[in-house]
């Protein structure tokens, strides 16, 4: 058997370090094969010259490490992907696919991978979930995948990448549909070479980090799990209740890098692109989605998705997308609720944002803080499974 771990990475030298450190002192059972794939394309903090000097005995290495910049080159997250991608060996059984601020928390978790792998259900997808969000039962949940993601939920089961260990086959399916939304393919050039991306020079007296903000991505916030949803929704999938990896600790204040990263992504714009992607790319149905599908963490979609357009409208700014774009998404989102109390919550949230969009008041705006206080309340336990 031949597995593959995958890191896409992008200025977190320290992170990677912890990262590949703990895949260092992975034990590797008889009869697996153990590759270690990593794509860098926009790194300035050294990661260039440390994966240039990478050497992991007993343990293959397959890496992509050409900035974009230096190519003068759009720097685009997706392309980090389609790079990591074509750098995994074809003919891999098995890609775990691992953030670059993630670290593998048990030594013999290849072990558990190996057996999980070959066990009775022929399983083609793994899921773990971050350790903190774990009871650590070691429990297994066996089925379709999409049963598992109307049980558990979407994002739960699918939304963090390090939680992904999947089959080579339908992981390069999935990710050449995710190339294919990056403009790119892994099949009509080698991702190796000089990557397809729109050429734009830096403006006089740019600086090239802040050029790097993401602010014309249009793409999901968890784009990848739509892509996996898609190819795996029938597929038998294993989610495991065990503390098997989990994100790094904090870096000290003034170190912390995931906010910052989180703005400078639009990533709460980009919660409503999923509406998008369930309609667009999964198909789904009108009144198809459990209210488990929709939870996110200890809250649902549509609190979040409530939120952040509520705050749009207490704090106008810069945006990816419009409010009305939030609204119509939001919309659409409730049509796919299978759950009529949680469509009618939804229905009496939207007159009220409708509402305070139409006209501006001291009584609409006291609507919007009492709406905005309510949806950032939790509602659900912070631990996936009941303990």
């Amino acid at each position: 058997m031949k597995l593959t771990i995958a890191i896409p990475t992008f200025n977190r030298l320290p992170q990677l370090q912890q990262a590949i450190a703990a895949v260092r002192a992975l034990e590797i059972p008889p009869g697996l094969e153990l590759h270690l794939a990593l794509s860098n394309i926009a790194s300035r903090d050294g990661t260039r010259d440390y994966l240039d000097a990478l050497q992991l005995p007993g343990i293959a290495l397959h890496i992509y490490n050409t900035p974009f910049w230096e190519m003068r080159f759009k720097k685009d997250i997706r392309s980090n992907w389609v790079r990591l991608a074509g750098a995994v060996p074809r003919d891999s059984d098995w890609v775990w696919l691992h953030g670059d601020d993630d670290v593998i928390l048990d030594p013999r978790a290849l072990h558990r991978v190996v057996a999980l792998a070959r066990s009775a259900e022929q399983p083609r997808l793994l899921m773990f979930p971050q350790a903190k969000r774990s009871t650590g039962s070691g429990q297994h949940y066996a089925g379709q995948l999409i049963d598992l993601c109307q049980a558990h939920g979407f994002h739960e089961m699918l939304g963090w990448m390090s939680q992904l260990v999947m089959c080579g086959p339908l992981f390069f399916a999935a990710m050449s549909d995710f190339a294919r939304f990056a403009g790119e393919s892994l099949d009509d050039h080698d991702p190796r070479t000089e990557p397809t991306l729109p050429r734009r020079e830096l403006l006089a007296g740019e600086d090239p980090q802040s050029a790097e903000r993401l602010t014309d991505s249009r793409v999901s916030a968890f784009h990848h799990a739509t892509m996996v949803l898609r190819h795996f929704r029938d597929q038998v999938a294993v989610f495991v209740d065990d503390r098997i990896i989990d994100e790094q600790p904090q870096l000290p204040p003034g170190q912390e890098d995931r906010p910052t990263r989180r703005s400078s992504e639009n990533v709460r714009d980009r919660f409503f692109y999923l509406v998008d992607d369930f309609v667009e790319h999964l198909g789904l149905p009108p009144r198809s989605l459990s209210p488990h599908f929709l939870r996110y963490v200890n809250k649902s979609l549509a609190d979040l998705m409530t939120n952040v357009l509520a705050e749009d409208l207490l704090v106008p700014g810069d945006c990816l997308l419009d409010r009305q774009g939030k609204l119509e998404r939001l919309h659409r989102l409730r049509e796919l609720m299978a759950d009529e109390a949680q469509r009618q919550e939804l229905s009496r949230r939207l007159a009220l944002i409708e509402d305070a969009m139409r006209r501006e008041s001291s009584e609409s705006r006291r609507a919007m803080q009492a709406l905005y206080q309510a949806t950032k309340q939790p509602r659900l336990p912070f631990q996936i499974m009941p303990a």
